[in-house]
């Protein structure tokens, strides 16, 4: 990270010159008493009723502390108990309840206030205070920007972090309105859930006095502060407002930010009928910010690297719809999640799936991305199959999932719940119809305006709406995990349809093991080497088997596609002759070509379809293809099939030759698109050349490139592709390529330079560089920060040492225990380690640590993933000849 550029510089020397002491900060491991259980938060919320905060904080004490003081006006229901009030490892220093000064019951997770205290009524509760500014997990955070020394302030509070900053209520359903004043250095911004009502200079600072807000939960109320360039819309109906860190300033296009929010906000405005929630709309691009986004009342977080266009960075085609994708889920919180906020973190699948099922639909209903659900399909971060991989996974669980405590809740935040909630409210919407949904939305905000509802006031809207019963839908989508697959056979007679039967497999989850669902068939022909829809059929399929009414005479189709919209939640296997139809006459819709690759790669997997057919397949379908995403995803997969060839080269011999020629091919086929395409593309596969290199003459020619011997002609080599070359040679000890490191770091001019350092370093194949940076991971005095962990396990076993894993799989499992006491992050990154498996030995070897590790679940779904990819790995090495 760019703020400890200083101790990453004495680690790179010793690194560099052979040093053997170290330092390393651990953050300490939390017990239970840090979180709130939920039958905590129901007592709380029978004992207390109306809520406001007045809260005061001093922002210029220090560079590690701030100062503040809260007042509480509170309705006490029933003083029968004493009153939790959360605070998490903070000092008090003065704590006055009803005018009455009490010593503070304080045991560094929340603050107890006695019961003889307390009035039924009104009461009034001051506390002075003091806390830690954060660098890693919830609360107030400092950044130092490395390039001009300015400081910026940003909260983060979901699910259970805004007593991270200050003593508080911290639960979803006890709303309140916040009041906020603050002393910060006079050149400052301070942005918080409503526009200051007046500012006053003291000195070199300025106090800023915010009015109450509207009535919102704790974790949805925030404040960001700092210097921070700022951009304004005056002239659309609701003030908007843009803000990132000066050095950064050049690179925010906040015109086309503008624009895209303008958008959302009329869209959603008019379909839900229901007017912005709130009085201003900002958006805060930050830095080192844990999620990709997060709102707050009036406000969301943007993290700068998702937000901003890079100059050193070569352009990802995918990037608009990324941006565009994020700033909607974002900007549809404000009515989902922060206008109606769920009970507690059980209904965190309602707020997510809504936001992401409404940033889609705004994508495409707006005409902002028409094809929106294709991305959501495959290309999301949190994508639909995504969501299917994790659905397979025995630990999967149901959307709606008992969530005893906070910490359960954190979890959640990067779950299933979000790919699988979407795609859920994509069918409810296709089987209620789509104005009854629609009405069923708006009856659900009005009804619980700046109030808290779960599923069941959800529920009771879409039945009003609908005239349909939901009971079932609630008990097979809700309340049961898994994935069903689908496969539909089709007969023809005399040139015409005869017969299409739907065959439904088990769910990998829960009972009930088989759904009920709407589905869509394509009929397709070849016309002009292209499949062309002849007609769309619909469907609903139960049970087992389920036989499609064909209506009318219908021609013989070469090919028919189930999901064919892909609005069903399911997975599809095409029929033999559907699926060679398919890759031999590419369909002219891009919806069924994606599907087609998305069969192909799991057929692959499941050692159905062979290896060298396969990349047949891709090379062939690279030539022709058109559409941007679909283009994308062929050359994503053409990188996947590179790593996979890696891992099944210790296969029997028989099997290495043809590898090492594919992987050859691949080599030279990545450099040969580089030459023959321009601008973004040229570089993307220049990019690809890079990660695919293995070869004595492309390590002679990133020699070369590097000397300024070989030049390329279509766009010049930048910062971040000189690194990735370094980081190859030291993959593969070229020499001289320790000095090649240190000369280009020390010339290091932008923020990601020590992570790419530490990267490149790394990847050297020899066993004591190895367990050198295995010992920083592991060991208490390391002084790598969560980041440049994840950095270091990124590219410590590189697919090419399949030596080098094998020699150290010992030593990276007995590791699992200390990796244990890290972040969620940290842990999953930590488990990919093992993925160099595909054996069958491997698998016994994993099956071993699931046993040791049922309790710490980012550990184990990692583990299961592994495994899974291990037995794929396996089943691709019995199939890769033609």
């Amino acid at each position: 990270m760019p703020f400890l550029r200083t101790p990453l510089l004495l680690l790179l020397i010793c690194v560099l010159l052979g040093c053997n002491t170290l330092n390393r900060y651990k953050e300490p491991t939390e017990t239970v008493a840090a979180a709130l259980t939920q039958e905590q938060a129901v007592h709380r919320k029978k004992m207390v009723g109306d809520i406001e905060y007045d809260l005061f904080l001093d922002l210029t004490d220090s560079a590690t502390d701030f100062s503040g003081r809260i007042v509480m006006q509170l309705e006490v229901l029933s003083p029968s108990s004493p009153l939790r009030i959360d605070f998490y490892e903070g000092k008090i220093s003065e704590l006055l309840v009803n005018e009455q000064s009490i010593k503070p019951d304080y045991n560094g997770f929340f603050l107890t206030v006695p019961q003889s205290a307390l009035n039924k009524g009104q009461n009034l509760v001051e506390i002075r205070f003091q806390q830690s500014y954060r660098e890693v997990g919830g609360g107030l955070h400092r950044f130092v920007d490395p390039d001009d020394q300015r400081v910026y302030l940003y909260s983060d509070f979901e699910p259970y972090s805004a007593n991270r900053m200050f003593p508080v209520l911290d639960q979803p359903d006890l709303k309140a309105r916040f009041k906020l004043s603050a002393k910060v250095p006079v050149s400052w911004e301070v942005i918080s859930a409503r526009r200051e009502q007046r500012k006053v200079r003291d000195g070199a600072y300025r106090w800023w006095y915010f009015p109450a807000s509207e009535t919102i939960s704790p974790y949805i109320f925030g404040l960001h502060a700092g210097p921070y360039a700022l951009w304004e819309d005056r002239q659309f109906h609701i003030p908007l407002r843009i803000m990132a860190r000066q050095s950064k300033k050049q690179y925010v296009s906040h015109e086309s930010l503008f624009q895209l929010t303008r958008q959302g906000i009329r869209f959603m405005e008019t379909y839900l009928d229901q007017p912005f929630p709130f009085s201003k709309y900002d958006q805060v691009i930050v830095p080192e910010f844990e999620y990709a986004g997060m709102e707050i009342a009036g406000a969301t977080i943007l993290h700068e690297d998702v937000l901003t266009e890079v100059a050193d960075k070569t352009p990802d085609p995918l990037k608009r719809w990324d941006d565009t994708q994020l700033v909607l889920h974002e900007l549809a919180h404000m009515w989902f999640g922060n206008l109606v906020t769920p009970l507690w973190w059980d209904d965190l699948w309602l707020k997510e799936g809504m936001a992401e099922f409404m940033a889609y639909f705004t994508m495409k209903e707006a005409g902002i991305e028409p094809d929106s659900w294709m991305y959501f399909t495959e290309a999301a971060s949190l994508s639909k199959q995504e969501a299917y991989g994790i659905d397979r996974l025995s630990l999967t669980h149901s959307v709606v999932y008992p969530v005893p405590d906070t910490k359960e809740a954190d979890r959640l935040l990067a779950d299933i719940v979000y790919g699988k909630s979407a795609a859920m409210l994509q069918h409810l919407q296709q089987r209620l119809g789509s104005d009854a949904f629609r009405q069923g939305l708006r009856g659900y905000l009005q009804r619980s305006l700046y109030n808290n509802a779960g599923k069941d006031a959800f529920l009771e809207s879409m039945e009003q709406a609908s005239g349909i019963s939901l009971e079932q839908w609630q008990e097979e989508w809700l309340s049961s995990a898994g994935v069903n697959k689908v496969q539909a056979d089709f007969a023809c007679k005399k040139g015409e349809l005869d017969s299409i039967i739907l065959y439904q497999t088990k769910s990998s989850g829960e009972s009930p093991s088989r759904r009920h669902q709407n589905l869509s068939i394509a009929l397709t022909q070849v016309k002009n080497n292209q499949l062309m829809t002849l007609r769309t059929l619909k469907a609903f399929y139960s049970g087992k088997q389920t036989k499609v009414a064909i209506p009318g005479h219908q021609p013989c189709p070469d090919a028919i596609f189930p999901n064919s919209d892909d609005t069903a939640y399911v997975q599809v296997n095409l029929d033999k002759q559907s699926l060679e139809s398919a890759v031999r006459y590419p369909a002219n819709d891009p919806e069924l070509r994606l599907q087609t690759l998305i069969g192909l790669k799991q057929q692959l997997a499941d050692g159905t379809y062979s290896l060298m057919p396969y990349s047949d397949t891709l090379f062939k379908w690279l030539e022709s293809e058109t559409h941007p995403l679909v283009q994308y995803r062929l050359e994503e997969q053409v990188y996947e099939l590179y790593r996979l060839s890696q891992r099944l080269l210790p296969a029997e011999e028989s099997t290495r030759k043809p590898l090492l020629e594919l992987m050859g091919y691949l080599e030279s086929f990545s450099w040969q698109q580089m030459d023959i395409h321009v601008d973004e593309a040229s570089q993307r596969w220049f990019d690809r050349w890079l990660d695919m290199v293995h070869t004595d003459g492309a390590l002679n020619k990133i020699e070369q490139l590097l000397d300024g011997k070989v030049p390329i002609k279509t766009f010049d080599i930048k910062p971040y592709q000189r690194w990735k070359m370094l980081h190859k040679l030291s993959e593969y000890s070229r020499s001289g390529v320790d000095k090649r490191i240190q000369q280009a770091w020390r010339k290091g001019r932008s923020d990601d330079e020590d992570g790419y350092a530490l990267m490149a370093k790394a990847a050297a194949p020899s066993i004591d560089n190895k367990r050198y940076w295995l010992h920083q991971l592991l060991d208490e005095n390391s002084t790598l920060t969560s980041a440049e962990q994840e950095k270091v396990m990124e590219s410590l076993f590189p697919d090419s040492q399949q030596s080098q894993w094998r020699f150290m799989a010992q030593e990276v499992i007995d590791g699992l225990p200390e990796i244990a006491h890290h972040s969620d992050s940290v842990q999953a990154q930590y488990v990919k380690l093992l993925s160099n498996e595909c054996s069958e030995a491997g698998v016994a070897r994993l099956d071993h640590e699931l046993k040791r590790f049922r309790e710490y679940r980012p550990i184990m779904e990692g583990l299961e993933r592994t495994r899974n990819a291990t037995l794929e790995c396996i089943r691709v090495s019995k199939r890769i000849g033609y």
